[in-house]
Parts: structure tokens; sequence; C-alpha cells
């Protein structure tokens, strides 16, 4: 399972994110047909760079178009969580423990990361500028790859956005939404509750409950 979204302010970025997804569809196809039972690591992240370059780094009109991309890959009841930019991924344990397994590849979560920030403090939107992100540029390959890898149980949820969903509700209320088991409909709860934030950006989400 993966979804990936454009970086608005690239060329083509519509473009890009439907050749990293439909990247990620041959990798997977090609990988099931060699009898390849390992979960996805990093290098498939840098074949699916490879494969946007290919299509898009040669053409002066596409070269620079960007995208995010975050997958989720399920084998055996063990889930690993890629991702590059800022589309996040949240596992919802049948016990009701809610935690983000992605990482927000921005300029704030970087200074964070670096001692520079606060998590705690108010920033500008501007530091909300992606830090990472695949970009349709043979050169631009020094971005960073986030994995998590956990064990699974009967009941779990996996649950996959795109980052119109992180930009109306931020981790507080994303996880404080996760939580509430009282929605007879979990999915149709949460869209209300990301449409009652005045929404001005379209989102998805690929919600997957572990069954057997």
């Amino acid at each position: 399972f993966a979804v990936a979204v454009g970086v608005s302010s690239s060329r083509h970025a519509s473009l890009a994110s439907n050749y990293a997804l439909e990247a990620w569809r041959k990798i997977q196809q090609q990988r099931e047909g060699s009898g390849v039972t390992d979960l996805a690591d990093g290098r498939v992240i840098r074949k699916i760079h490879t494969e946007l370059c290919r299509r898009m780094a040669d053409h002066p009109s596409t070269r620079g178009s960007a995208t995010t991309i975050a997958i989720a890959h399920v084998i055996d009841r063990r889930l690993r969580v890629l991702n590059v930019g800022d589309s996040p991924v949240w596992l919802r344990r049948a016990s009701g423990e809610v935690s983000m397994l992605s990482k927000d590849h921005t300029v704030l979560q970087g200074l964070i990361d670096r001692g520079e920030a606060r998590a705690d403090v108010e920033y500008a939107s501007f530091y909300q500028a992606l830090e990472h992100a695949l970009v349709a540029d043979y050169d631009a390959d020094d971005f960073a790859i986030h994995s998590a890898t956990v064990e699974l149980d009967v009941g779990d949820e996996i649950i996959l956005c795109t980052d119109g969903v992180a930009n109306a509700l931020d981790n507080y209320d994303m996880a404080a939404a996760l939580r509430d088991r009282t929605a007879a409909d979990p999915i149709d709860a949460l869209c209300k509750t990301v449409a009652s934030r005045s929404l001005v950006d379209d989102y998805s989400i690929i919600w997957i409950k572990v069954t057997r």
C-alpha cells in the first residue's frame, strides 16, 4: 500500500506522484514474480527515485518535479513503513494504542532533530516546508528515507494519509481522532473531522485492518 503527493511548488507535481506510485506497483510485481518474500527496504525507494528520474529528469519541462511517498508493506503480520516527505502513516492497535510510524521530513522536524527548535513551540508555517522529497533530478539523491518495522496482531489497523489530512489535523489531534472508538464507521468519522477544519486541500486515506 502506498500514497504519494506531488510537491505543489514543483512543476508537474501530480505526474511525479503518479510515476512514483506506478514505479512502486511495478517493483512489487517484479518482487512477487521473483519469489521475494522479504519486506521492502530503502533500496526500493532508491529504485523508485531512479525510475522517476528516468521518466522525468531528462526533459527540461519536467526536470525538478517532486513528490512525497509513504509505503506500508505487510508480509505475514509484519509491517514495514518507508517514507520520504510528510505523508503520515499511523498504527492503531486493537488495544487502543495509537502511534505514528512515519516521520515528517520538514524543515521544522529537521531543526527539532538537531536540537535547534522545540517540539512544544509553535513556529511560522514556513518551517513546515519539505526538507526531503523525491525529486526528478539524478543529482538530488541525498534525500532521507525513514523506516520503521513492527509486528502486527489481529485487529490492528494501519492508516496512510496524504498531507491534506496532516494539514487539517496536527499529530496530537490525529492521535485523538484515531483513539476514538465510539464511531460506528471510523473512516467516515475521520473524514468528517478533517472536513470540519475548513480544509482547502484534497486528501486521500488508505485504512487497512488486520483480520487474520
